[in-house]
């Protein structure tokens, strides 16, 4: 990991040997100690405590070093990583910057053909006003409260992807979904309208408290989202009953696949 320290370090001591014009033998560790002084630049990869180690000692957030002055390179690459940092906090789904910053009326310029889950485009398959979709692959289901979900820009439960379905069909298709317009969410919560699931014999159905759990290739997921289902059911209100729609993998493949079918058979 420090294979960039030992290059600048034999480098550095290469100079300052050029540099001395006294005889006697040099060392690093005797003459030139803070030579071997780790930067946050020479790891490709560090934890959390090595990071917060330097950044009290002699380095800011960026990587620049606070009591040295610093050179070009090492401004460069702090640039580098204040663009990074930027980037990690602005990247949105294309439908927050819709929706945030686009009158319902104008939205429609980002509904193409293939956008079939985007509602404001000509193509679209759905009534909804938007479509929200929760993907079954956590094994804990998140915030009750859409409120509570939307305050995450970018929610650490991505990471807690169960690894016996990160490389399943649900996860496979998940970007197929966010292709065609859907916002996803990490958590079941009460603006959900679509629960992207494995489903026996079914492509879609609409849920209901009477629903079998045997509809769901897993069990135990299926129970889970069931009984998120029936609490968000028991605490809405009159006014905000939604009906959640459980989909398919395959129910999306073939809106997808069908609809680029009836763009492309008119090609020579």
């Amino acid at each position: 990991m420090l294979t960039l320290l030992h290059f600048e370090l034999v480098s550095k001591f290469l100079t300052s040997l050029d540099d001395d014009v006294s005889g006697y033998t040099k060392s690093i560790k005797r003459d030139w100690p803070t030579l071997a002084h780790p930067h946050q630049s020479h790891f490709l990869v560090m934890s959390d405590t090595a990071r917060t180690s330097l950044l009290h000692s002699s380095e800011d957030k960026y990587g620049l070093r606070i009591n040295e002055v610093s050179r070009h390179h090492d401004f460069v690459r702090a640039l580098e990583e204040v663009r990074r940092d930027k980037s990690k906090r602005t990247k949105l789904p294309w439908q927050s910057h819709a929706m945030s910053s686009f009158d319902e009326k104008e939205r429609w310029i980002f509904g193409g053909k293939m956008q079939k889950l985007w509602p404001y485009g000509k193509y679209t398959d759905t009534d909804s006003p938007v479509i929200i979709m929760y993907p079954d692959l956590f094994a804990t289901i998140g915030h009750e409260s859409q409120n509570d979900a939307n305050i995450e820009s970018e929610s650490p439960r991505w990471k807690q992807v169960m690894e016996s379905k990160s490389l399943g069909r649900v996860a496979a298709t998940l970007p197929l979904a966010k292709a065609m317009g859907a916002i996803i969410t990490p958590h079941l919560h009460n603006g959900v309208t679509h629960i992207l699931c494995d489903l026996k014999r079914h492509k879609m159905l609409s849920w209901s408290s009477m629903n079998p759990l045997s509809l769901f290739s897993d069990a135990e997921s299926g129970s889970r989202l069931h009984e998120r289902l029936i609490s968000l059911e028991e605490a809405a209100t009159v006014d905000c009953t939604n009906d959640v729609m459980l989909v398919s993998p395959d129910w999306l493949e073939e809106k997808w696949t069908c609809h680029s079918a009836d763009t492309t058979k008119y090609k020579i």
